[in-house]
């Protein structure tokens, strides 16, 4: 049991190394999701963002989002921001293009704020608590060994 626990310590160590940098390293991706009536004369969209509600907008997507084939029925989209950081809250706004180049910006504020998928989904929460239970069991089989060789 000794040399068990001997070698269960450094493993301990290592793990938790490797993995809680991990946890917080970026940011899930914000989805932002809009539907239309209809789409008489729209060419397409533009995502705009702000770390502030009266802040600054800037566009975020590089190229026009464009509009679904039927104009008459409208359609449903989704933007994925992907450049965000864990903890920040962001502010958006949508822009419809018209095929005749004019533009419209909607009023409507969009806010969210960027969580941390952490390492294989699970939160940063999670991964302190299973790494608390792994200094414990390391601990545990320390003393252990140590009460065996005394």
């Amino acid at each position: 049991m000794g040399v068990r626990s001997k070698r269960s310590w450094p493993l301990v160590v290592i793990l938790l190394v490797l993995i809680l940098p991990g946890c917080t390293a970026r940011a899930a991706p914000i989805e932002i999701t809009w539907t239309t009536e209809s789409e008489v004369n729209t060419a397409g969209f533009n995502v705009f963002r702000s770390t502030s509600r009266d802040g600054e907008y800037t566009q975020i997507n590089t190229a026009l989002i464009p509009s679904q084939a039927d104009p008459v029925l409208g359609g449903k989209y989704a933007y994925k921001d992907e450049q965000v950081e864990p903890g920040q809250t962001y502010y958006y706004k949508l822009e419809e293009v018209e095929t005749t180049g004019g533009r419209t910006k909607y009023n409507e504020i969009v806010e969210a704020t960027a969580q941390s998928p952490g390492l294989l989904g699970l939160s940063t929460a999670v991964w302190w608590g299973l790494a608390a239970v792994l200094v414990l069991v390391a601990v545990g089989l320390w003393w252990r060994g140590r009460r065996a060789h005394a």
